[in-house]
């Protein structure tokens, strides 16, 4: 379903609007730009010009679409999660909505420097002051287990 541009007559201001607006829903549904043109058959590079020069204010429905194809994904997540039988795994979706909306669903493992230095040095200290039984060192006079 591969459209040649270079072939394709220009097309006037209504209906660039109209291809604008069936790509935009059918990314909203599909969420990459390849699957969506090959749909309305508008070539990527087209799509691309039309965000570039924001054409018709492309730019701005370009990412509302986007933000509902994300929205469709978290949908699904939760149809998931209600759904849930052993053997399911969500993996892949667990994926895609980590990187759509990292700020929602990125993995927090980061630790501040300064909160993991005074961590250590709270560490450090404790062990100075509580030494474990296998650095203490028993009397002389004592017998030691290991020795019986």
């Amino acid at each position: 379903m591969w459209y040649n541009i270079l072939k394709m007559p220009a097309l006037d201001a209504i209906e660039v609007a109209a291809r604008q607006e069936l790509f935009l829903k059918s990314y909203a549904e599909v969420g990459t730009i390849r699957k969506a043109a090959g749909i309305v058959h508008v070539g990527r590079n087209q799509v691309h010009q039309w965000r570039e020069e924001n054409v018709n204010g492309f730019r701005e429905r370009f990412a509302a679409a986007h933000e509902d194809y994300i929205e469709t994904l978290e949908a699904k997540m939760y149809d998931l999660i209600g759904e849930m039988r052993v053997g399911h795994n969500p993996t892949l979706l667990i994926f895609a909505l980590k990187a759509l909306r990292p700020a929602v669903y990125r993995d927090l493992s980061q630790v501040p420097a300064d909160g993991a230095r005074d961590v250590i040095r709270a560490l450090e200290q404790w062990k100075l002051d509580h030494p474990s039984d296998s650095e203490k060192v028993p009397p002389k006079d004592e017998k030691c287990l290991l020795d019986l």
